[in-house]
């Protein structure tokens, strides 16, 4: 099921792998563009997408539905009044009242998602100034001395997870929001740091 959902998620990107000439041809408004993006909204609506069980996972889905409806404005649909969206939004404020658990291995991914989410549908930069000030909090008390965030008591930094908090602290720079400039320096630094020769980032920040 978790496989189903990411290839919905993912849907308005399957056009890009036709071939380079064809992708080129194709914008947001192509039909065929439309009915896959479409199609993958119709899916991750319904029953069958079912829930996740991480706020990372729920948000990501709210974040697909929000896009698509502020993309397609034609369709006179409110982004943020879709029930996947509501229903994440619901999501970060009882986790975050119930508290989150550091020791879970998708604290990072749910975090830094979740700041994503909220600064995107946050037009005002009020409705969810405390739940995003609150998550950036959490964000920044996760990463490691070296710059770099992993799973808790893991010896070296996780490439995937520093990138999705170098991601979040970018959106919430761009919404204005305060945050630790060395936060995102030591951030970028061991990404730089911990790449090959060849400039790809190694997993875990590992050279073989």
């Amino acid at each position: 099921m978790k496989r189903v959902v990411a290839f919905a998620l993912i849907g308005p990107l399957v056009l890009c792998v036709i071939n380079n000439s064809q992708a080129l041809a194709y914008s947001p408004e192509s039909a065929r563009v439309r009915k896959i993006a479409a199609d993958a909204i119709e899916f991750l609506e319904g029953r069958e997408s079912g829930n996740h069980s991480t706020l990372g996972g729920v948000c990501l889905k709210g974040l697909a539905c929000y896009k698509y409806y502020h993309c397609y404005q034609d369709l006179g649909v409110s982004a943020v009044d879709r029930p996947q969206v509501k229903f994440a939004v619901e999501t970060v404020r009882s986790r975050l009242k119930s508290g989150l658990d550091r020791k879970d291995d998708s604290f990072n991914y749910s975090v830094g998602i979740a700041i994503i989410f909220l600064c995107e549908i946050d037009g005002n930069q009020q409705a969810n100034r405390s739940e995003i000030e609150q998550l950036l909090k959490m964000l920044y008390s996760a990463q490691r001395p070296d710059g770099a965030w992993s799973y808790l008591n893991h010896k070296t930094g996780d490439t995937s997870q520093t990138q999705y908090g170098v991601l979040a602290t970018w959106y919430a720079m761009k919404k204005g929001y305060q945050v630790p400039a060395h936060s995102l320096a030591r951030g970028v630094d061991w990404i730089v740091r911990t790449q090959d020769p060849s400039r790809h980032a190694l997993e875990n920040g590992e050279r073989e």
